[in-house]
């Protein structure tokens, strides 16, 4: 795997002069001169956490390029982060050729907007497919008094790294309620890997995580100590689903965790993969190729991505433009109409 950016940098100049800048003919992957030709590409997707859903949605992709590699030459690696706005920023300073991030970051990074403000629109970005949707997810621990969300002021709350998506979605809901951070008596930075366990040792009254279900790191929570659910309002879901067409209404249904008696209600954001309009035509193409052709293995991969939907992946919570090597391949198959 390439270490720095312009190692990364040339990366995409090596795909970009064996792809033929980038528009050559798909046919032309089933050839040895081109396999032989595309030695050395590697493609890397930013993540999330190694325990949360991005880091299995990205190791999913890779496994299914690397095995296709033969095909089209390019190496393909998932590495591990602290989420949405810091893959972003990393892909923007070309270290990452692609991104796993939740659609509101995909729109605000795209529009500039919120924490994107200063750095300004990120033109370049282009959407590839969206995955499983994301619930806004608070759980309390048993015997700290908090069983609403109002219950939250004055308790110690994890609310994730401060370069993830969850945080500044966060922020954003609290900023909605007429809250801030200070309206909490502690605020933890820990990851989806270490929130589990610090909740259920008492370092933390509750912990907040914008992620797909069923989840292990929540699975482990709910194993290890006695938690439940915190619904949103009703009334600041509204507010929220106001902010922007990205957000979404979702309860997280009963039975979702066995150790877990009552739903949520609250709201949603979708995962998505996103790259750079530079990206080579053909990788991209190759990547969305195996990834589709192979959705039944992908879903396997963790029980979040069981009800990934091709029609809805092609559509759902994108903001930027369809990259066109992943447009041409849903054109291909019938899951968007033939540009005129």
């Amino acid at each position: 795997m390439l270490g720095n950016s312009r190692n990364r940098s040339f990366v995409w100049r090596l795909s970009l002069f064996c792809l033929g800048l980038g528009t050559g003919a798909m046919g032309g992957l089933g050839g040895g001169d081109f396999a032989r030709a595309q030695e050395g590409v590697y493609a890397t997707i930013g993540t999330g956490s190694v325990s949360g859903v991005y880091y299995a949605l990205g190791s999913a992709i890779c496994r299914q390029m690397n095995q296709s590699r033969k095909e089209h030459g390019v190496n393909c690696s998932a590495e591990a982060t602290e989420g949405s706005i810091y893959n972003i920023g990393q892909m923007r300073a070309n270290e990452y050729n692609f991104s796993v991030v939740q659609s509101d970051w995909q729109y605000h990074a795209m529009t500039g907007s919120s924490k994107f403000r200063e750095a300004g629109p990120y033109s370049e970005l282009r959407a590839v497919f969206s995955a499983h949707p994301e619930p806004f997810t608070v759980l309390a621990r048993a015997g700290t008094g908090i069983t609403t969300f109002d219950d939250l002021k004055g308790k110690k709350v994890n609310l994730g790294p401060l370069d993830s998506g969850q945080r500044a979605t966060t922020e954003a809901l609290l900023k909605v309620m007429g809250w801030s951070l200070d309206d909490f008596a502690q605020v933890g930075t820990l990851n989806a890997t270490d929130q589990s366990k610090a909740l259920c040792d008492g370092e933390y009254d509750a912990i907040v995580y914008t992620v797909g279900h069923p989840n292990r790191s929540v699975g482990s929570a709910a194993r290890s100590c006695d938690v439940a659910f915190v619904s949103v309002p009703a009334d600041v879901v509204a507010k929220v689903l106001e902010l922007g067409g990205y957000f979404s209404a979702v309860t997280i249904p009963i039975g979702t965790y066995r150790e877990i008696e009552d739903p949520a209600d609250t709201f949603g954001v979708r995962a998505t993969l996103v790259t750079k309009a530079s990206a080579p035509d053909d990788i991209v193409y190759a990547l969305v190729k195996a990834t589709f052709e192979n959705l039944g293995d992908v879903k396997r991969m963790d029980r979040a991505l069981g009800n990934l939907k091709p029609e809805e992946m092609v559509s759902e919570g994108l903001t930027a433009p369809l990259h066109p090597g992943a447009r041409r391949y849903y054109e291909e198959v019938g899951l968007l109409p033939a540009a005129k």
